[in-house]
């Protein structure tokens, strides 16, 4: 469903990773925080945000200090001895070993909070651009981004529902922004879902019980901020006696996911309150009024023919980067092509350019175009546009 070219480093800052954006702005703000002590296993503030351990260096100079992303209490270490004493059973060490060795490789009782690229708001803009029809969105993040670069810098957004007809690029767009933002990016289909154990996990009483999806991606990450979308929340059809979507009436409240605990895994919490969640939904009546209060609606609307003509471009321009043969087209669409594609949904668009595209390759290997027939070797380039207009 993705359907966007790569970053262009010409025109933005794009960021591969979280490391190469935490060179960034040293606030007073952020280095001015005492220092607190850190809540014992009893205290109700554990997973309060810990204050950041890097705000100073050693010798205590802030000029010369670099910001580091803030740190989480991510879970009770105290509660973690437990787990590992619990599943000293046979039938249960194996599973509780791997479990231990993945949460320590990623930080541990702690994580780190991915941090806003320092051109965010050009980010946006570029997102706009890609995404005409995704003003509504774009302009939220605007407003939770400049909130945020007010603080520590921290990417945090409240959950988000995006209504509108199939094929627009809801889920297109969050895979963007997760790319864009350095972030750990997971789609969980929630119209496939037949039981809460996706999200929640299943219950430890069964013997082949497992993590559900979100404790494995939260503890096998450092990052625990991660952008996550619930697809076509509108679609859970499960057994109402096994709930798909029972989990999000805590997951969705800041308090109480605070303090998540997966089925599976019922020795102690995790802090998921830190999740950017990102619904998609065609229908939102079909979507329990409880599971509404806890989210934004934004409604997106079908692209208009004039940001059609730009999404089709995006679209090919991406596909010409990406691929070894992109070499051998030309760089822009023809105004016929743009035109025979403006009635095209954005996710339809990639799959009917790939098809375009090959049926030319094969037309210039076999000889059959009537003017300038290249040879195998030689480039599609200008005779490939005729192609494209009679096919698609």
């Amino acid at each position: 469903m993705s359907f966007v070219s790569r970053p262009d480093p010409a025109d933005e800052d794009p960021v591969d990773n979280q490391e190469t954006f935490q060179e960034r702005r040293s606030e007073k703000s952020v280095a001015a925080r005492s220092a607190e002590a850190l809540p014992t296993a009893d205290d109700p503030g554990i997973f309060e945000d810990l204050p950041d351990p890097f705000a100073f260096e050693a010798d205590g100079s802030e000029e010369d200090s670099q910001p580091r992303p803030p740190q989480i209490q991510f879970l009770d270490a105290s509660r973690l001895a437990v787990f590992e004493k619990n599943r000293n059973e046979k039938d249960k060490a194996s599973q509780a070993k791997s479990v231990l060795a993945q949460i320590e490789a990623a930080g541990g009782d702690k994580r780190c909070l991915g941090l806003l690229p320092t051109a965010w708001a050009s980010s946006l803009e570029a997102c706009r651009a890609r995404f005409p029809n995704f003003a509504a969105l774009v302009d939220f993040l605007d407003d939770q981004f400049a909130l945020s670069a007010r603080g520590d810098s921290r990417v945090f957004w409240p959950p988000i529902l995006l209504t509108g007809a199939p094929g627009v690029g809801k889920t297109a767009v969050a895979r963007w922004l997760a790319d864009q933002l350095g972030l750990p990016f997971r789609v969980f289909d929630m119209a496939s879902a037949q039981n809460s154990s996706a999200l929640a996990g299943s219950d430890v009483f069964w013997s082949n019980s497992q993590p559900g999806h979100l404790f494995d991606l939260l503890t096998s990450e450092r990052w625990g901020n991660p952008v996550i979308v619930l697809d076509e929340l509108d679609k859970v059809n499960g057994d109402v006696r096994f709930n798909p979507i029972a989990s999000l009436y805590t997951l969705l409240e800041r308090e109480s996911a605070r303090v998540f605990k997966d089925l599976s895994v019922p020795e102690f919490a995790i802090d998921a309150s830190h999740v950017n969640w990102i619904a998609t939904a065609n229908d939102e009546s079909q979507i329990p009024a409880p599971i509404l209060s806890r989210m934004t609606v934004l409604h997106i609307d079908p692209p208009t023919s004039g940001q059609m003509r730009g999404i089709a471009q995006t679209v090919y321009e991406g596909l010409l980067k990406e691929a070894s043969w992109g070499w051998s087209f030309d760089e822009r669409l023809d105004d016929a092509v743009l035109d025979a594609l403006v009635g095209y949904s954005p996710r339809a668009l990639k799959r009917t350019l790939l098809q375009a595209l090959g049926a030319a390759a094969r037309a210039g290997r076999a000889g059959i175009v009537a003017e300038d027939v290249p040879t195998e070797a030689a480039p599609c380039k200008k005779w490939a546009m005729g192609f494209l207009d009679r096919n698609i």
